[in-house]
């Protein structure tokens, strides 16, 4: 684990930290967000299973929930066997809620949210010194990880509320795949 988290730093810091630096270390009180689009329904479930093995959910206040459109009321997201599908089946709403205790290659990433909807997955993150160099790289892992299981996703970023993507991650992400797909 310790020559993951060494490995993580070293590429990190040559390659995606002086890059990308600017929207991870510094609180300014935002969620960026990351969006996964582009996605099937099949993808949008498989990804969330994925994801639920890596770390634990939480809410601010309780257990996450989500709201039941059959139902017409909130359902404990822990209790369903496939919320992910529920959304896709439009029987759900889309959901949000916090992920925890989430690693990726042996580097624990802070806090993130996952939002899942029919046909993309949104993650925000609070930016930060809980992120450096072998956190943001770990990240990239775990998107790329996600780029796998679905060829065909356009993975993207932007400031919280903006529709404009941010160059800057953009730029990062073609190098990061370019160099991820030639090894």
């Amino acid at each position: 684990m310790l020559g993951d988290a060494r490995r993580y730093e070293a590429q990190a810091m040559r390659e995606l930290w002086p890059q990308l630096s600017d929207l991870f270390e510094t609180d300014d009180g935002s969620l960026p967000d990351i969006f996964v689009e582009n996605l099937s329904g099949d993808q949008v479930r498989t990804i969330y299973h994925w994801i639920r093995t890596l770390g634990d959910i939480y809410c601010e206040h309780g257990d996450p929930t989500l709201w039941d459109r059959e139902q017409q009321c909130d359902a404990a997201i822990k209790s369903l066997d496939d919320p992910a599908q529920l959304v896709v089946d439009g029987r759900v709403e889309p959901f949000r809620h916090g992920l925890t205790e989430f690693s990726v290659s042996g580097v624990r990433l802070p806090q993130l949210t996952v939002k899942v909807s029919p046909n993309e997955i949104e993650f925000d993150y609070r930016m930060g010194s809980e992120w450096g160099p072998s956190q943001v790289a770990a990240l990239f892992d775990f998107l790329w990880a996600i780029q796998q299981m679905s060829p065909s996703a356009k993975i993207s970023h932007s400031h919280e509320g903006e529709s404009k993507r941010t160059p800057s991650f953009t730029n990062a992400w073609c190098g990061f795949t370019r160099d991820k797909s030639a090894t």
